[in-house]
């Protein structure tokens, strides 16, 4: 490419089109939780369980700024309505 430096991440100054992203869990966050800022970067996902009434099955995704949780599923009707938790690093 003529020596120039090819960019696979987002730049900064990019708006984040969720056509566009790559990587599947980050469609999922944006597309459920809203975009993510500007310098978040997601690290890594596990499956795990949100314990509330019930145990909900869902996916955990680490953020160098925030933890996410989604579970399709909620605990007053079960499924329906899907279960969004967001806990940023400063909160904790």
């Amino acid at each position: 490419m003529d020596g120039e430096d090819v960019f696979l991440g987002r730049h900064s100054n990019d708006k984040i089109d969720v056509k566009e992203v790559a990587e599947p869990r980050e469609k999922l966050i944006i597309s459920k939780f809203g975009n993510l800022k500007q310098d978040e970067n997601i690290l890594d996902n596990f499956a795990c369980a949100a314990k509330t009434s019930i145990l909900l099955q869902g996916m955990l995704y680490v953020t160098n700024r925030a933890v996410y949780f989604y579970s399709p599923f909620n605990e007053k009707t079960l499924i329906g309505y899907g279960t969004k938790i967001k806990i940023e690093f400063e909160q904790i």
